[in-house]
């Protein structure tokens, strides 16, 4: 096992890697080990994205089942209001769980792309990937836009939108707090009803 591949735990004021090690083996050229470390950053960032949708999917999918049965037991004459009360704590519980299911991964990958800005601009400064500057990012992302035209009023208002950078990750936390507060309120209101 090559020591650039070590994870050991971390340890206060350490580091992830054991870049030290890596360093001082007499057969890694320092470029080779920046570069498979880099890897390992984006890799593992990588990773953590896929996961984070990966779990949010599964609830998502639960959820859909639970908006349609909530509305039809909130609707239906029939229904009794311990099942009401079942199918809105469900959908409360599973609320909470995307919440905070998406909370931790946007915690791990904001501290993976934290990582990775911090290891280019200190590595390899002149690529400026994941350590670009604010005006840097909306100048790529504006070129990008002005090349794929959107002169149409939907391609105006869909290009402010763009620039205005919304995070896929803080929409779905945004939206499972709504979820939540909705599932909640009604919980509340039968209970109280």
């Amino acid at each position: 096992m090559s020591p650039c591949m070590y994870y050991p735990p971390p340890q206060k004021g350490g580091g992830f890697f054991n870049k030290d090690k890596c360093m001082n083996t007499e057969s890694t050229d320092k470029n080779a080990v920046n570069l498979e470390l880099y890897k390992i950053l984006i890799s593992t960032r990588n990773f953590e994205i896929e996961m984070f949708w990966k779990r949010v999917n599964l609830f998502l999918v639960v959820l859909i089942a639970l908006i349609p049965l909530t509305v039809a037991s909130l609707t239906s004459k029939e229904a009794s209001i311990q099942y009401q009360v079942v199918i809105c704590g469900s959908g409360l519980l599973v609320s909470m769980a995307i919440l905070f299911i998406s909370t931790g991964g946007k915690y791990w990958q904001s501290r993976w792309e934290q990582r990775l800005h911090d290891y280019e601009r200190e590595n390899f400064k002149d690529i400026a990937f994941f350590s670009a500057d604010k005006d840097r990012l909306q100048a790529d992302v504006t070129n990008s836009l002005s090349f794929f035209g959107g002169s149409s009023i939907m391609g105006c208002i869909s290009n402010c939108l763009i620039l205005k950078k919304p995070s896929v990750s803080q929409t779905m936390i945004e939206f499972s707090i709504i979820t939540t507060a909705i599932f909640f309120t009604m919980l509340v209101y039968l209970l109280t009803k």
